[in-house]
């Protein structure tokens, strides 16, 4: 059986070289899940305490057509604002304070998008925490605590003078882990954690 997909909308005219009753006309309309898509890292992780956004993109679609509910982890809705930010494209932007899973549902013209709805994760790398960190001597391992277990869901990213010196994390679960490096010289060494 012949199969084709069509992303216009016109008539067009299918000929099957076999049949004499060849070629039918086909009309294609444009449908209901008209082309929409969810832009932007926040529909899957954003910073909890800050202003973050994402992006729908909705060719041919007016604002009142779309609809967005965002629920904490704490099952209360929050609040956002739908702006238009270009031809067709839409920003959400809220605001949260909680660290834990959001539920983001994005309808347009009452028909759910394409794996809506989202969960996404806030974090706050506020909540970190670093302990036991010695003074250390060149050329001895020197090892710290941090504990990420407050902060939420995210990947830590931990360097030592900007990359410049090699370290080894050994995670102790629980969004725990212990962090040893062996400094090369006699300086301050600088601990940098970021969440992505």
């Amino acid at each position: 059986m012949p199969v084709f997909a069509d992303h216009s909308q016109s008539e067009d005219k299918i000929s099957i070289a076999s049949d004499s009753r060849s070629p039918w006309s086909v009309e294609v309309m444009e449908g209901s899940g008209a082309r929409v898509a969810v832009l932007g890292d926040t529909i899957k992780h954003f910073p909890a305490g800050q202003l973050s956004a994402f992006d729908i993109s909705a060719a041919s679609v007016s604002k009142e057509d779309i609809q967005v509910h965002i629920v904490s982890p704490a099952k209360r809705p929050v609040s956002y604002q739908l702006t238009e930010s270009g031809e067709g494209v839409y920003r959400v932007a809220f605001v949260t304070t909680e660290v834990g899973s959001y539920v983001v549902d994005v309808a347009v013209a009452g028909q759910k998008v394409q794996g809506s709805p989202f969960i996404a994760k806030a974090y706050d790398a506020g909540l970190i925490r670093v302990s036991d960190v010695p003074n250390g001597v060149v050329g001895q391992p020197c090892q710290f605590r941090v504990d990420a277990s407050q902060a939420g869901e995210g990947q830590l990213e931990i360097s030592i003078n900007d990359g410049e010196v090699p370290n080894h994390v050994q995670v102790l679960g629980g969004g725990r882990c212990l962090v040893s490096f062996t400094p090369d010289t006699a300086k301050l060494h600088t601990i940098d954690i970021k969440v992505r």
